[in-house]
């Protein structure tokens, strides 16, 4: 009924969509009755309906809420991973990742994206620009400081992306660690 209803509509409203990650034909049912009165429903039911390999649904959802200003950098680093993944429209890729990097949370994926983009255009002289914007990033990741070394030496800048793996310790597991949550 429309009591239940708005209550459900509020409770998914109220999420945290960090590390949210629906799976289940419950999940897929409620989302689905609450798409189009709920951003984050609609969001949500795009990572489920990605997940099944439906992607013109889930960029028909992402594109809806991108028009929207969706303030959320995973869902540009979503959609502009399957423009450079699956629909190999590198342009829109770029557009995405960038139009990304100005929300939160800090998502160092799209600088990724943006990197393989730009090789995959041409736009080498993109690069030196993006290795600044990577080395600006305060906390960096293991994963961000690999891309930083991959853009050094991509560029030539061999001894840069030495100093840096020398005073980088990565987090390397062969084996997932004991509790490992």
């Amino acid at each position: 009924d429309s009591r239940h209803r708005d209550r459900l509509i509020r409770a998914v409203d109220e999420l945290t969509l960090d590390y949210v990650f629906p799976n289940h034909a419950l999940d897929r049912k409620i989302l689905g009755s609450i798409v189009t009165e709920s951003t984050k429903a609609k969001y949500l039911y795009g990572l489920m309906q990605y997940r099944a390999e439906n992607y013109e649904c889930a960029e028909s959802l992402w594109l809806e809420l991108i028009e929207q200003d969706f303030p959320y950098s995973v869902l540009y680093r979503n959609l502009a991973n399957y423009y450079y993944k699956i629909a190999r429209n590198y342009p829109k890729a770029v557009e995405l990742a960038e139009k990304g990097t100005g929300y939160t949370p800090a998502n160092d994926h799209l600088f990724h994206i943006l990197y393989w983009c730009y090789l995959e255009l041409g736009l080498e002289e993109r690069v030196p620009h993006l290795l600044e914007r990577v080395a600006e990033i305060e906390d960096q990741t293991d994963a961000c400081r690999r891309l930083q070394i991959d853009m050094l030496n991509h560029i030539g800048k061999h001894e840069e992306a030495v100093r840096i793996l020398e005073e980088t310790e990565f987090k390397v597991f062969e084996h997932d660690p004991a509790d490992l949550v």
